[in-house]
Formats: structure tokens, sequence, C-alpha cells
């Protein structure tokens, strides 16, 4: 197998096709030589002397004369300005004299130095007043309605020192057939007793900012029948 395919005649491709060949590029040399420069000679001829004024030329200037200009005033004549027309004055309108000024008020007086802590009401101290001391109230005497029973709630304002300087109902209920009911008012006698016994409580009283302060505190008192 291996001499047949060694000795097996090669095709016929026919005729070889011409191929295009690339002419050949002609690079061409000149050669130059090099140019110098022959040696300055050693005799040197001298530098000739510079020029004076005395050597130059005379310059011819003209005679000339330069006259100054003449400057002439010239007077031109202003026409005469009218008379102004003398008119009627207009009436003047007397000014006023300036009026007096004011004499001084009397001096503002001075700021009122705010009151001590002792002395000022505080809606809400940092502790309010507290009870201490309870005192019941006296029944009437001569009570206009018999076997009356009642109870208020009373604000009451607490002093530093812990009294009750003022005292106030502000309601009023009265018990009937074991209930109790709210009533606008009290016979007189009555109110004066309640008002009374309020302002005997003691009190606690109340501190703001580490200060006893007056205060307001709200109680209850009833009032019953002696038995």
């Amino acid at each position: 197998m291996n001499a047949a395919f060694l000795l097996w005649p090669d095709p016929d491709l026919g005729p070889e096709l011409p191929r295009d060949v690339a002419p050949s590029e002609q690079i061409v040399l000149e050669v130059i030589e090099p140019t110098t420069q022959p040696p300055p000679p050693a005799n040197l001829p001298p530098a000739p002397p510079p020029l004076t004024t005395s050597d130059l030329p005379p310059v011819e200037v003209p005679d000339e004369v330069i006259e100054e200009d003449i400057v002439r005033d010239l007077t031109i004549p202003t026409p005469p300005v009218p008379a102004p027309r003398r008119t009627a004055s207009p009436t003047r309108t007397p000014v006023p004299a300036p009026a007096p000024p004011a004499p001084p008020g009397p001096p503002a007086p001075a700021p009122s130095a705010p009151p001590p802590a002792a002395d000022r009401i505080v809606e809400r101290p940092d502790r309010s007043p507290s009870l201490s001391g309870q005192a019941l109230p006296v029944y009437p005497r001569t009570a206009s309605v018999s076997d009356f029973r009642g109870r208020a709630r009373v604000r009451v304002l607490v002093s530093s020192g812990g009294r009750v300087t003022e005292a106030e109902i502000l309601e009023r209920a009265e018990f009937r057939g074991g209930r109790e009911v709210a009533v606008p008012s009290f016979p007189p006698e009555f109110d004066a007793a309640i008002l009374e016994a309020a302002r005997r409580h003691v009190f606690r009283p109340a501190r703001d900012g580490g200060e006893r302060v007056r205060a307001y505190a709200f109680i209850s008192v009833s009032l019953d029948p002696p038995q």
C-alpha cells in the first residue's frame, strides 16, 4: 500500500499560470564629500578707527523764523436783561409761636418688688396642702329647720403657716329620705356653722420650689343634728 501511494503518477493539472511578480525597487546612493573652510590668515588688517564728529559732513539747516501766534480777544455783545416786574407781595400768614414745653410730670413709680414666697398664692404648687387637723361644725341652737342634715364642699386658702385664712362654699347637698340631694343654698345659720368649722381646720402648708407658699385646698364639711 505504501509503495502504491509513493509510486502513483502525479495528475496533469494543465499549463502553469503566470504569477504576478512585483517589480524590485532600486535604491541609488550618492556620496557627498564634506566641505572644509580655509584657515584664517595669520596677519589680519587692523580695524578702522571710529568716526568722530569732525569727520562727518556739515548739515545745512534752513534759516527759518517761527512767529508766535497772535491771539485776539473777540468781544461779543450780550443782549440787555429786562428788569423784573414788581408785583404785589402776597399776604403772609402769621406763623404761630411754638407752644411752651409741657412741665415734666411726676416720675414713674418704681416697679414693686415681687412678694416673698410666703405671700405668693400658687395655683399648682409642687406639693399641695395636706390636712393635719379637722374641726367639726357646731349645730346651731336656734335652727330654723329641725333635723337638718347636710354636706358642703368648701374651698379654703391655706397660709404658709398651715392656717385657713379664707373659706368659700362651692357645692351644697341635703340628706332627704336617706339620700343626698343637691340644693342651691342652705339656711344662713347652717352656712355660717360650716364656714366657721372650715376655718378651724389645720393643714401642712404647700411647698413650691422648696419654699412654703399659700395655696388652695378643698375639704368636705358635714353638718348633723345633735343626738
